[in-house]
């Protein structure tokens, strides 16, 4: 809940910053339904499925940041997309190093009011020696944020990512934001502006010159 309010204010202030929301809704992404994918079995595995083993709570967990990071390998190229994927990188390792679960700072989890539930898997909390510590969730938000919760300094990175996104296509032309299509030997299409620059050139020259040489042949004319 926290990062799709925090996802939602970063798209509106890049909005907000005389951004075109036609624009934004042009972006083509590859592989969209990743991500629905990717949260749903997140949703199910915290707050549904209760009765899942621990270590498969914890595997499950892991491949969800699988999912999602092949949706982010195949975007890439759009402006933004990288530095969403740096912060989900570095909450995937540090989930992945700590056994598929996230640390989290004590102190953040009790100024966020949680309460720790061994009768189910918890993808945050504290843990007794934790690894890249200092990517956990360490950090609470304010009493005045709506969804209380803890948070990363790659979700911090994740929601900067998101308005970057927002924010660069709200101004670049459509083309610029669809994926380059590659030709039947994997390399990416290019259009001929070279081309076509140099061939408007010969043409400009073409005409300079004919529009010359007509004014130059009327003048001679003239002076006969």
């Amino acid at each position: 809940m926290l990062m799709g309010f925090a996802a939602s204010l970063a798209v509106g202030l890049a909005l907000c910053l005389r951004g075109s929301i036609a624009q934004v809704s042009k972006i083509r992404f590859r592989g969209l339904w990743l991500i629905p994918l990717a949260l749903i079995a997140q949703v199910l595995i915290v707050n549904v499925l209760f009765d899942l083993p621990e270590g498969v709570a914890r595997a499950a967990h892991v491949a969800t940041y699988a999912v999602a990071a092949a949706f982010l390998a195949v975007n890439l190229q759009i402006p933004g997309m990288p530095i969403l994927a740096l912060g989900t990188a570095a909450n995937a390792v540090t989930i992945a190093l700590n056994g598929g679960v996230l640390p989290a700072s004590a102190q953040a989890t009790a100024a966020a009011g949680w309460t720790a539930d061994d009768a189910r898997f918890a993808n945050s909390l504290p843990l007794d020696d934790p690894r890249l510590a200092w990517l956990g969730d360490n950090y609470a938000t304010p009493a005045w944020v709506p969804f209380s919760n803890v948070y990363s300094l790659g979700d911090v990175v994740i929601v900067l990512g998101i308005f970057v996104i927002a924010f660069r296509a709200s101004r670049l032309p459509m083309t610029s934001l669809r994926p380059v299509p590659r030709d039947a030997s994997g390399g990416r299409h290019s259009a001929p502006v070279a081309s076509v620059s140099n061939g408007n050139a010969h043409r400009s020259t073409l005409a300079r010159f004919s529009a010359w040489t007509v004014r130059r042949g009327w003048r001679t004319a003239k002076m006969r």
